[in-house]
């Protein structure tokens, strides 16, 4: 199975994590893939118009029949987009804009080598409360 990172940046109003990353990954690269977990995540409170952000990094894959996908992405999205290994991604700094998404590329590394845990989504009902709370409950 293939993995990579996808970074992104809104849901749709009523979306889960989950399906929001699959959502995005499709519309702005033209590639299936499936959500595996929370990588990390960062908060920024003074980032645009004086509001806070809230930025994931999320592993994702590829089912073993579905290697082939090939990208076809949205260049209105995307200035560039093409398949690159994780060990590439993690080792070249110069290929990441922001220091974050490099964060991203080592921490998915740490957790396909057992090192470090994802965060799941484990879905909590207590009396009228309905939520999605995230944790680090396994490793791959």
């Amino acid at each position: 199975m293939n993995e990579s990172i996808e970074f992104f940046f809104l849901f749709l109003s009523g979306e889960s994590i989950e399906s929001g990353v699959e959502r995005e990954v499709f519309e702005e690269t033209g590639i299936r893939a499936r959500f595996r977990g929370i990588l990390s995540f960062t908060y920024e409170s003074n980032f645009r118009f004086d509001r806070g952000d809230v930025y994931f990094g999320c592993l994702m894959a590829l089912d073993e029949t579905d290697e082939e996908q090939q990208i076809n992405f949205d260049p209105h999205e995307i200035a560039v987009c093409q398949w690159m290994s994780l060990d590439k991604s993690a080792n070249s700094p110069e290929l990441h804009p922001t220091p974050i998404m490099l964060h991203f590329a080592r921490m998915a590394i740490d957790v396909l080598d057992g090192r470090e845990k994802l965060f799941e989504g484990e879905q909590v009902k207590q009396q009228s409360w309905d939520f999605m709370s995230y944790r680090k409950i396994s490793s791959i």
